[in-house]
């Protein structure tokens, strides 16, 4: 585990806020959100998942955006089903070149395991969640 995901997992607490971050004053102002970074505040500090253009690549801080505009999240799905959840796990994905394009966060919520991908397709961040299901 990384050091920012050994933080997020055991020292940073309940997820509180999330907001998507870019340059463009226009993305995510319709259905389609497009953002170079997500901004994670958690009770205890904050996290940005970046997308790096030049080799569409994926970075994780410990710190909170400085990208000029903020679009916050927290009342829209998947997000308000992971407010107010600590993260129990976290995996960096790398490609087939060996670069991380990539990171999951396992939420812990009341009704379940959550767990939320993000995925760079340069210059932006796509977004998938995850449910996990009795066989």
């Amino acid at each position: 585990m990384t050091e920012v995901g050994k933080a997020i997992v055991d020292e940073l607490g309940a997820l509180i806020a999330i907001a998507g971050c870019s340059e463009d004053p226009l993305v995510g102002t319709n259905e389609f959100y497009a953002f170079e970074e997500y901004e994670l505040v958690f009770e205890c500090g904050g996290v940005c998942v970046t997308a790096e253009d030049e080799w569409s690549t994926l970075r994780v801080t410990q710190n909170l955006s400085t990208l000029p505009n903020k679009i916050e999240l927290s009342k829209i799905d998947p997000w308000r089903k992971v407010l107010g959840s600590p993260v129990k796990w976290t995996w960096s994905l790398f490609n087939h070149w060996g670069l991380m394009d990539g990171y999951q966060m396992e939420f812990e919520t009341p009704d379940g395991l959550v767990d939320i991908q993000w995925i760079c397709v340069a210059p932006h961040l796509e977004i998938g969640v995850f449910r996990r299901i009795d066989i």
